[in-house]
């Protein structure tokens, strides 16, 4: 797991901070016609229907990324039909997952927020071993180095990779600088007492500092996760999942109380618990909060008359040897392990469509995702998109949602759940026991 780790924080971090530097003088050119060349095998002509979910759903630049994928997939192979199930609230979207599976109506392309949390479906062949799709040298070469590393599953029990990521991203928190001026906030925050600071003199002047969407709670799961990287590391969530370390450990307890901390500090608008994440973007967008925590898929999505910018969440002072540790969440397609014949190739033929140089490039210059392929051109980004990316380029150890790490699938809602009950009135104790008494009930 840690050499795992090691190796996308080295590879993909570099290339994509490489291609920033040279200012996109790469010769890869965004084409309104992308490659036909998939790699699949050659199917019949007869009707196909590949069924897809995913979360990029409603209005959103990745769901009309992906609609345009499909678009452009279907012109090139007039016989298949990509059913597109997606559903963007995430408790919705989970619950229809699991349920497909349980009745074994696995859709043929999903997205799924986890890697070691694929084991079980990886053990009893819900789900394809990706690695013969990888000796399509043509394909293959051309995704960023190492970036299905995470989704080996050797190191846990299961040879083999299980998702290929379509798009990677950082995330920042975002600010208004017009409110930071309002406040006399001169300089983004960069230490965790910096932040408090900030926080307590957007306060001071009438400014909801931090939007937060707490009703869905992967907005508070994902505040703990970059806490969790900067106060105890990467390292630690791989050893939760292995195992080798507990959720009531002290570090851990400590990041429970650190996100209760901001709550305590008056960082969120009132009822925040009540409020979704739709309604956490309008807060940010029309100027009632200064600062949102969110991911490079938010890019897009930003009003181009609003003036915003980012900055790397803060590192804490007392453990610098983490500074350099932070988030990186891989957008990835798991593909069905049951498929056959021209379902099969069809499916593995989009997959390998979506994640071609053309479309890829049109990801980013369209919707302004960060690829997952090397040598994109750059050249065009905004300031905005290039902030971001030189400040991701100083994680050198990131991670995924910490309980992607882990096999027990039910520790994705049973930790969200622990935080929001840490915000809503019960100890850190109490709430990371809690975790861990599921984990050692499933012994």
């Amino acid at each position: 797991m840690k050499k795992t780790s090691k190796l996308i924080s080295s590879t993909i971090v570099s290339v994509l901070t490489t291609a920033l530097l040279v200012s996109g003088c790469s010769s890869t050119k965004s084409e309104s016609t992308p490659a036909t060349k998939t790699g699949a095998s050659s199917p019949s002509a007869k009707p196909v229907t590949v069924t897809l979910m995913t979360r990029e759903s409603g209005d959103t630049p990745s769901a009309k990324f992906i609609a345009e994928a499909i678009k452009g997939f279907t012109a090139l192979h007039p016989n298949v039909k990509i059913q597109d199930d997606s559903v963007a609230d995430e408790a919705s979207y989970n619950s229809k997952l699991k349920a497909s599976i349980a009745s074994g109506s696995t859709p043929d392309i999903f997205s799924f927020a986890g890697a070691v949390s694929l084991l079980n479906y990886a053990k009893s062949g819900t789900i394809m071993d990706i690695t013969p799709l990888l000796e399509d040298k043509e394909w293959a070469s051309n995704l960023l180095p190492g970036i299905t590393s995470p989704f080996d599953l050797t190191a846990a029990g299961q040879k083999g990779i299980y998702s290929i990521p379509w798009s990677i991203n950082y995330e920042p928190i975002y600010y208004n600088p017009a409110l930071f001026e309002k406040a006399g906030i001169t300089t983004p925050p960069v230490t965790w007492d910096d932040l408090l600071a900030a926080i307590g003199k957007l306060k001071a002047a009438g400014i909801t500092p931090w939007a937060l969407g707490g009703k869905d709670s992967w907005r508070v799961g994902h505040i703990h996760t970059s806490i969790f990287y900067k106060l105890a590391g990467v390292e630690l969530a791989q050893k939760i999942g292995l195992r080798q370390a507990k959720w009531t450990d002290p570090a851990v307890v400590e990041t429970f109380q650190k996100v209760l901390d901001l709550k305590n500090a008056g960082a969120f608008e009132e009822n925040f618990e009540g409020v979704n994440y739709d309604s956490e973007k309008a807060l940010f967008y029309t100027g009632k909060a200064a600062m949102t925590l969110d991911g490079t898929w938010r890019i897009g999505d930003i009003p181009k008359d609003l003036k915003v910018k980012a900055f790397p969440f803060p590192y804490f002072k007392e453990h610098p040897e983490f500074k350099d540790h932070g988030v990186n969440y891989l957008a990835q397609f798991v593909l069905n392990g049951k498929m056959k014949d021209d379902e099969k190739a069809m499916a593995i033929a989009f997959v390998k469509y979506l994640t071609s140089k053309n479309v890829q490039q049109s990801l980013l210059d369209k919707y302004s995702r960060l690829p997952a392929i090397k040598d994109a051109d750059t050249s065009k980004l905004d300031d905005l998109t290039k902030s971001i990316i030189q400040s991701g380029g100083t994680i050198k150890t990131p991670g995924l949602d910490t309980f992607s790490y882990d096999p027990l699938s039910a520790i994705e809602n049973a930790s969200k759940d622990a935080l929001m009950g840490t915000l809503l009135g019960k100890t850190p104790q109490e709430m990371t026991q809690q975790v861990q008494k599921i984990i050692d009930n499933a012994k």
